[in-house]
């Protein structure tokens, strides 16, 4: 009879411990499995913004590039680059937690040369199947601060990762130009 007890409560301690282990786990940040599929990146720069989306439809490939200059500045009501990420059960629901899960991340520079800068990227909204981030070109204008020689261009290159999974793949980045003209 000792020996059933016993028995009973070894088991009922592993028990305990994989709760415990479990209930840690969910609320802190796990580092996660790359996602299925990372594309559909495009660019917006136009005059107006339409509760977050393009009023004319005119978003550009990333792969295109974009030229952010002195109209974009002074004019250009919506400023951003957009893309999606699909995991199978996590993008398709709507789960709170999927910040948690998925860690993106932006890595630009000016120039060519030099180290990247990395900086996180913020879900936007749910698209079908997909979770699309955004981030704000503007914010990355290195003539925002108005010293803006005319003439002056400066190239951006960039990429974003999602739990190690990088857009656009392999080595290449995305181009964008900040020009004062």
């Amino acid at each position: 009879m000792n020996t059933r007890i016993t028995i009973f409560l070894v088991m009922l301690a592993g028990c305990a411990s994989t709760t415990e282990t479990d209930a840690t786990q969910e609320g802190e940040q796990v580092a996660q499995k790359p996602p299925a599929w990372v594309g559909n990146a495009v660019t917006h720069v136009e005059r107006s913004d339409c509760g977050g989306e393009s009023c004319s439809g005119s978003a550009r490939s990333a792969s295109d590039g974009f030229t952010f200059d002195g109209w974009a500045r002074q004019r250009a009501g919506f400023t951003s680059a957009r893309f999606e990420v699909w995991e199978p059960g996590l993008t398709d629901t709507n789960d709170a937690l999927l910040w948690q899960k998925l860690d993106v991340e932006l890595h630009h520079r000016i120039g060519s040369a030099g180290a990247f800068e990395t900086g996180y990227v913020s879900f936007d909204k749910r698209v079908g199947n997909n979770a699309r981030y955004a981030f704000d070109l503007r914010k990355l204008d290195p003539y925002a601060s108005g010293q803006c020689a005319d003439g002056a261009v400066s190239d951006l290159e960039w990429y974003v990762t999602v739990n190690g999974r990088r857009l656009p793949e392999g080595a290449a980045v995305y181009h964008g130009t900040y020009a004062c003209r």
